[in-house]
């Protein structure tokens, strides 16, 4: 059994066998438990108009016989609410979500406290969301359907103010990791992002492969209050089986996008284009389409507007006015292409202080989708936010790094070195680490596999037999390399013994 390095080490955690996989079975299961034991959910498919609630004051595993044997569907949204803290380990393994529906909720606070593996989502309409300053991982994880919906949301619970106050920690463990995972939308078109993140949310994507969706964060709004406060997008492949709008659709906060590729059999609109859709005075959502509270000039105006037809705003009469909306005065001025007029902005740290978007590496192809990407995604501004999003300020990329000269006007970039190539190695190296690969909670804190646990769920149970059974009588390369339990090259009545032993105890 796992858990985060701050719990004592269980030893004797019991396993909880639920009578079926029905939401009452599966919520008496967790009531019954103690902190670290082990809820098994059997193979069966169950609709649910009830969630299962797990409270904070417990640390349980919920453990599914895989995807395709514990399947669950029906009405209820969510149907899984797993409250977390600091020293409770929360984890989700080897079941499958339909839809319709919500699927998972993580409520709660603490960093490195949950864990959603192995699981499938077949046409839900949200995968996962947390809600609170919660922060772990999604790893090994399967997402298809007809259409887009979103895979992974995140905020903070309190309107952003909690995570926009909160230190950036780029390359740190305040997010929620999305990695090794698949995504598979069928049909390449319009619709919700994969990562839908409000509230100041924080998200890490990284070493997925990714077809037919799109990442973004979202700015700030009326309804909604602050945008998305970090994202680290990294080491993904993207395919798209034909043309489509973008491969990304970002609007705040600040972040690191490098060493991504996108292959298309159509015309594609690679690369981070940089939108501000909902908070400047044209924005194009009518979700947004009210007035914001009295901000500086005690006159309600939308965020980047003045009210009186300018599109940005007047200047603050105090920097308590400000505070609440993350400003000061000295950093909100009254004339375009300057400043920073917009609340959590693209390109912006905490009190709209410049921290902008940094990418490199990141190629697009659009010839099929095993074409070789070579062709620099760049960074750019789409729609009216060029009036508040500037290049070199609040992003900046390899395609724009002409000739790696600090021409000091704005004294945030330093391009000393010769060569833009010599620049991004060592700016990356300097100001920017990715956190640990896998994940703690998915890698390195996790023992070895238990003799016989061939999904590597951490039980021996008739999923393990199935994949036996499934390989026995093959030989070495045709054959789940753990099946062959004694390593002699096939899988044979010798490894169906052991495993039947294991399970059986």
């Amino acid at each position: 059994f796992v858990m985060m390095v701050s719990m004592p080490a269980i030893v004797s955690a019991a396993t909880i066998n639920a009578a079926s996989c029905s939401s009452a079975d599966v919520q008496a299961a967790v009531n019954s438990a103690v902190d670290g034991d082990i809820i098994s959910i059997p193979t069966g498919a169950c609709t649910w108009s009830n969630n299962v609630t797990i409270p904070n004051t417990k640390g349980l595993t919920l453990s599914g016989q895989g995807p395709g044997n514990t399947v669950i569907s029906g009405p209820a949204s969510p149907k899984f609410i797993l409250n977390v803290r600091s020293g409770y380990y929360a984890e989700l393994n080897n079941m499958e979500f339909r839809g319709p529906g919500r699927c998972i909720e993580v409520a709660g606070s603490g960093t490195n406290v949950f864990r959603i593996t192995r699981l499938k989502f077949d046409n839900v309409s949200f995968a996962i969301h947390t809600a609170g300053l919660v922060y772990g991982v999604v790893d090994h994880c399967e997402f298809i359907g007809p259409s887009p919906y979103p895979v992974v949301g995140t905020g903070d619970g309190n309107a952003g103010v909690d995570s926009w106050y909160a230190q950036l920690d780029l390359g740190g463990p305040t997010a929620v990791y999305l990695e090794d995972s698949t995504i598979n939308i069928y049909n390449p078109i319009t619709g919700v992002g994969m990562s839908d993140s409000n509230d100041g949310g924080r998200i890490v994507i990284r070493n997925n492969n990714i077809t037919n969706h799109w990442w973004g964060m979202h700015d700030a709004c009326p309804n909604f209050r602050m945008g998305g406060r970090k994202f680290e997008i990294y080491n993904n492949n993207w395919y798209f089986t034909s043309s489509i709008w973008t491969s990304s659709y970002h609007r705040g906060g600040t972040g690191v996008v490098f060493n991504n590729t996108f292959r298309s059999a159509g015309v594609i609109n690679a690369g981070t284009p940089l939108r501000l859709n909902r908070a400047f005075y044209r924005g194009i959502s009518m979700s947004c389409q009210f007035l914001w509270e009295t901000d500086c000039d005690s006159i309600d105006e939308m965020m980047c507007s003045d009210g009186n037809g300018k599109v940005w705003p007047l200047p603050c009469t105090t920097d308590a006015d400000c505070s609440r909306h993350g400003g000061h005065c000295d950093t909100v001025v009254d004339e375009p292409g300057v400043g920073y007029p917009c609340r959590s902005q693209t390109g912006t740290d905490t009190g709209r202080v410049n921290h902008p978007i940094v990418g490199w590496n990141n190629y697009f192809c659009q010839t099929g989708l095993y074409c070789n990407p070579t062709t620099l995604a760049p960074m750019r501004v789409n729609d009216d936010a060029y009036q508040y999003v500037r290049e070199e300020r609040d992003f900046i990329d390899d395609t724009t790094c002409s000739d790696g000269v600090d021409n000091d006007e704005d004294g945030l970039i330093d391009m000393d070195d010769p060569t833009c190539s010599t620049w991004w190695a060592d700016t990356q190296k300097k100001d920017y680490t990715p956190y640990t690969y896998p994940h703690p909670l998915a890698g390195g804190s996790i023992p070895e596999t238990i003799p016989g646990d061939l999904n590597n769920d951490r039980i021996v149970d008739i999923a393990d037999l199935v994949i036996v059974v499934g390989d026995f009588g093959k030989e070495e390369g045709f054959i789940d390399e753990d099946s062959d339990t004694n390593a002699d090259g096939t899988v044979d009545v010798a490894d169906l013994v052991f495993v039947a032993r294991r399970y059986t105890g």
